[in-house]
């Protein structure tokens, strides 16, 4: 295997291991969202970002092996998809390259379909938390068996202290 062929395996390797890591944290994250644990969803919210930075990266370094590869080997197009690569590549490379696309493709919908899960858990919890807002700072009628004024200052008081939505 030539060299412009090892660079772009190896990036695929560290490509499959970070997408693979994202899968996770989305696992982890969807526990934390079913625990309500803020602290532990901020904290893997920060590794996620770590890892679309790192990610954002190696997609540019793949682009680059890419373009080597399609210069060498006379292809049309820059955008040239794992199929079109191992179509030129020798039969143990595209065979490796055949793999990649199947198990990035994989983990990629894995990844999807927990996101969603994800985000529909973070929807309901925001609805459940406006909903709780909404009850405390609702204002009451005044009670009639009240003394004069209590009921009234301590509604205004919770309105002004609780006025804003998430």
């Amino acid at each position: 295997m030539t060299e412009m062929w090892q660079s772009l395996m190896d990036v695929l390797d560290e490509m499959l291991a970070l997408y693979q890591r994202l899968l996770e944290l989305g696992e982890e994250k969807r526990t934390r969202l079913v625990q309500a644990r803020p602290v532990e969803l901020e904290a893997i919210n920060r590794l996620e970002e770590s890892l679309i930075i790192q990610g954002s990266e190696l997609e540019n370094r793949r682009a680059r092996s890419t373009a080597v590869i399609v210069t060498s080997c006379g292809l049309s197009n820059a955008a040239t998809t794992l199929s079109e690569l191992a179509a030129a590549a020798e039969p143990e490379t595209a065979e490796r390259l055949r793999e990649f696309s199947r198990e990035l493709g994989g983990i990629l919908k894995e990844l999807a379909r927990i996101n969603a899960i994800n985000g529909n858990l973070t929807e309901q919890a925001l609805a459940f938390v406006n909903y709780n807002l909404n009850l405390l700072t609702r204002s009451q009628a005044e009670s009639t068996y009240a003394p004069a004024g209590s009921s009234a200052q301590v509604s205004r008081s919770m309105t002004a202290l609780l006025d804003r939505r998430v």
